[in-house]
């Protein structure tokens, strides 16, 4: 999980959220730019890990994890 943090922080988001409960971790990261809000949503729950990113609401990939 801390290796796509810091990918993603290192493409200038910001963690705007990082909560965990019951085993689960879910960090909540944002960016805008050229007139864009983007959102990148990481849950790790056990060693699984999913990424889903939106740019204005739209899902872009919800298979980069």
């Amino acid at each position: 999980m801390d290796e796509y943090f810091s990918h993603f922080t290192d493409m200038g988001f910001k963690l705007v959220k990082d909560t965990e409960n019951y085993g689960s971790r879910t960090l909540s990261l944002r960016r805008y730019a050229d007139g864009d809000a983007s959102e990148i949503i990481i849950k790790q729950v056990g060693s699984k890990i999913s990424v889903m990113q939106t740019v204005n609401g739209k899902l872009l990939d919800d298979s980069l994890g």
